[in-house]
């Protein structure tokens, strides 16, 4: 038990520190870019337009290097969890029951890792879908993420033809709907809530 904490930490802090390096990263882009920015636009103009016309531009550079920085991490963040993952001891002699239990057991927690990994492209606050334990990994390399009675996101990685990994929502055992971000997940989880909200009939006296 000890060991896999010292494991689990081992990945939350190489983690959380791939996460800073990509911001640090992004404002060090941000910055570098901006002085010429500032310096193109026009000495007429005021200077709040000038400072206002330049953090919108920081703003930009920024988000759109920390997008193509973390995409660029995603191999090392898998390495990482390779890495820190719980290593299996070696058996000379293993019957083919117990292969095949342990063979189980690893690839539900590999389809869990890989769920976690793979939600870095939907999800980079690093607190919440990232979090191996909170996915339900199966046999089929596919995992599950439970976010209320009947609510579950998806995780389907074992399409190769797919270009990115493909997350979905299911709703109550209905037609699962595509996610792709967070604040599209947010939107169906919203939704849903207001759809369950009892409604308050107040009668005429």
């Amino acid at each position: 038990m000890k060991g896999n904490a010292l494991r689990h930490r081992a990945f939350r802090i190489g983690s959380a520190a791939l996460t800073l390096s990509t911001k640090i990263g992004a404002v060090s882009a941000a910055g570098f870019l901006s002085v010429p920015v500032f310096q193109a636009l026009p000495e007429s103009w005021a200077l709040s337009q000038r400072v206002f016309i330049v953090a919108a531009a920081a703003a930009v550079i920024s988000a759109k290097t920390y997008t193509v920085l973390g995409d660029y991490l995603v191999p090392v963040r898998r390495l990482l969890a390779r890495v820190t993952a719980r290593p299996q001891p070696c058996q000379d002699r293993l019957t083919l029951a117990e292969a095949i239990r342990l063979t189980a057991t690893a690839a539900k927690a590999d389809a869990a890792a890989r769920a976690a990994i793979a939600a870095f492209t939907l999800d980079r606050s690093d607190h919440f879908l990232r979090n191996p334990r909170g996915w339900h990994g199966s046999e089929s390399g596919e995992a599950a993420f439970p976010l209320g009675p009947g609510v579950t996101l998806h995780y389907d990685g074992t399409d190769p033809r797919l270009a990115q990994p493909q997350f979905s929502l299911t709703i109550l055992g209905k037609t699962p709907v595509a996610v792709s971000t967070l604040p599209e997940l947010l939107a169906l989880l919203t939704h849903l809530a207001h759809q369950a909200a009892p409604v308050v009939v107040v009668e005429r006296v």
